[in-house]
């Protein structure tokens, strides 16, 4: 008799167990995909490699089908793997010191991150931080927050006193003698503190230039550093009343007479006061000139002064204006007769008046306006000289 045995397929054995988790953004790979089976054959994963997982629990599953596949059945399993969120990197370098009193900016708060997302600063942008190391701490939360965790940085930020600020110019010019006060030792600063000046309040200083120094200490010494300025002020030495004197380019003339003044005055005056004697006007001029237009004698009286007195001249009669006269005219010849062609020096004495222009006649038809002229007379003949003076 005849039976007959039906052999069935065996399935193979799949090993794979469930990988360790992986950071999201790292794709799948034979670190992940390990699956190993108890015959030859080939593997069909799903998801493949090079897939990106999104974060959380995650299946894995694999298709297994034997070389031997008139003997082995195909086979399948499944692992799951967890996915876990990315933690962003955040970039930000401890920022440049900065002085004390410049507010946090963008120019402190730098930080960026890995992937897109916000950023919170502590502390904010425009606070004042303290002097010394400060430390600045920033929480980033990412866009995809799916995907990613948030983040955090601290960097630290060096904050320097604050120079202060004195103002202080260099004050007015005093004289020997005048102590120093609140009047030249004023000295302030940008900031509450003291002031320490050098030399002190009360001194008298020595003619010439001579330097103020002050030494300023903050109240908030903190924040602030110390600060120091120098001024110059120029001590002059003590004046001396003036003595007056003057003097002029001429004492006497006719009328209309025009005077000159100059001061001769020692001790340095700085205002003069001429009084002219004929009841003008008088000048505050250092050196004025004055015109006398009438005939007279006048005394001149000259007062200057300076910040240590006054002191008065007086020349009595000093200047004599005259009335004006008509002039005498007058002249003379070096010579009276000779043989033509005759050359002839004449010459003007004119006398009363004093004269200012001069008009000749030769008697030959030429004339001429010098004073002492030179004529030739080129003809045989007589002739009538005439000369007119005039003022």
């Amino acid at each position: 008799k005849l039976s007959t045995i039906n052999v069935l397929k065996s399935t193979p054995t799949i090993t794979w167990s469930n990988p360790a988790g992986i950071i999201y953004g790292t794709a799948l790979s034979s670190t992940q995909l390990t699956a190993s089976a108890s015959v030859p054959g080939t593997f069909v994963y799903t998801p493949t490699a090079g897939t990106v997982l999104n974060t959380g629990t995650k299946t894995l599953h694999v298709d297994f089908t034997p070389t031997d596949y008139a003997s082995y059945t195909t086979a399948s399993k499944d692992v799951t793997i967890n996915v876990l969120k990315s933690t962003p990197s955040i970039t930000w370098s401890n920022p440049a010191g900065i002085i004390y009193g410049t507010a946090l900016s963008s120019t402190q708060l730098t930080a960026s991150a890995s992937v897109p997302g916000t950023f919170v600063y502590t502390p904010t942008a425009g606070t004042v931080l303290n002097t010394g190391t400060n430390t600045l701490h920033v929480d980033f939360t990412p866009t995809d927050y799916a995907s990613y965790t948030t983040a955090s940085k601290d960097v630290t930020i060096n904050v320097l006193k604050s120079t202060p600020t004195i103002t202080w110019s260099n004050p007015s010019g005093i004289i020997y003698g005048t102590a120093l006060s609140s009047t030249q030792l004023t000295a302030s600063a940008s900031v509450p503190g003291t002031f320490v000046y050098t030399p002190t309040a009360g001194t008298v200083l020595n003619t010439g230039t001579n330097t103020l120094h002050v030494d300023f200490t903050p109240t908030d010494y903190a924040s602030y550093t110390t600060a120091s300025k120098d001024v110059t002020i120029n001590v002059s030495e003590k004046p001396v009343p003036p003595v007056a004197s003057f003097s002029s380019n001429i004492t006497s003339g006719n009328a209309p007479l025009n005077v000159l003044f100059t001061d001769t005055s020692t001790g340095t005056p700085t205002s003069w006061n001429w009084n002219f004697g004929d009841g003008t006007t008088n000048s505050i001029q250092k050196n004025p000139a004055h015109t006398y237009l009438r005939a007279g004698s006048y005394t001149v009286t000259l007062t200057v002064n300076n910040a240590a007195g006054s002191n008065t001249v007086r020349k009595t009669s000093y200047i004599t204006a005259a009335t004006l006269r008509a002039p005498v005219a007058a002249l003379s010849a070096n010579l009276t007769s000779g043989t033509a062609p005759l050359t002839v020096l004449f010459r003007d004495r004119s006398t009363g008046g004093s004269p200012a222009s001069w008009a000749w006649s030769f008697g030959d038809g030429t004339s001429s306006t010098e004073q002492n002229p030179v004529h030739t007379y080129s003809k045989a003949g007589r002739y009538t000289v005439r000369l007119t003076a005039r003022n």
